[in-house]
């Protein structure tokens, strides 16, 4: 009986260091797989140019909500700038309202949204400050256009003082120099965004840009 007894402890024994060899054998095999993964995603953000240092991630942090707070301080100079029209609509029949009233409302609207948005990185903050600048891109381009060019030997050209021209033309450059940082690699990994996610999201910011474009143009 006490052989038998031995024998039973024995073979228990073995068996349960066979259920350990078997358990550290599995995690040992998960871990190995969870660091594979880890290793080729670390590869694609390198390839893809989304891997950020510290550093790196906190300047563009920084100039994205410096940016964010730019579009607050354009509400509130086009809130006082317009007021007057404002209180204006506010005070005729809505019948008498015309295409106006909607670039009002849009740019009342759209700045604050944006701001919030492009301060929490969510993407859809970088869709709509990407329509934004584009369009106002494309508005200080017609107006050096028009200003310097078509209407260089006409009559009204005395209305347009060179110096809205040259300010045009900053606006220009400004504009366009946000347009390229948003487009930065580093911005775009700042809204976890990859090369698929990123041009359908350019995408749609063109089909915003395009239709609105010439209401926002201020």
């Amino acid at each position: 009986a006490e052989l038998a007894r031995r024998c039973l402890e024995q073979w228990q024994l073995e068996e349960l260091k066979a259920i350990l060899r078997q358990e550290a054998a599995r995690k040992q095999s998960s871990k190995d797989l969870q660091d594979r993964v880890e290793r080729e995603m670390l590869v694609q953000a390198r390839s893809a140019g989304k891997l950020l240092n510290p550093f790196t991630e906190s300047r563009s942090l920084t100039i994205t909500r410096l940016l964010s707070l730019y579009l607050l301080a354009s509400w509130s100079y086009f809130l006082l700038k317009e007021w007057s029209l404002i209180t204006f609509l506010v005070s005729v029949p809505p019948a008498t309202w015309d295409f106006l009233v909607l670039w009002v409302i849009i740019t009342l609207i759209l700045l604050p949204v944006t701001a919030v948005l492009l301060w929490r990185t969510a993407i859809q903050g970088w869709i709509l400050a990407t329509a934004y600048f584009l369009q106002a891109c494309i508005g200080a381009g017609l107006s050096v256009y028009w200003n310097w060019h078509s209407m260089a030997f006409t009559s009204f050209r005395e209305f347009f003082p060179e110096t809205q021209v040259y300010f045009s033309v900053i606006q220009f450059f400004l504009n366009l120099a946000v347009l390229l940082y948003l487009n930065r690699p580093g911005v775009r990994a700042l809204f976890a965004m990859d090369r698929h996610r990123w041009l359908r999201s350019l995408a749609i910011a063109l089909a915003i840009c395009l239709p609105l474009g010439l209401i926002l143009i201020q």
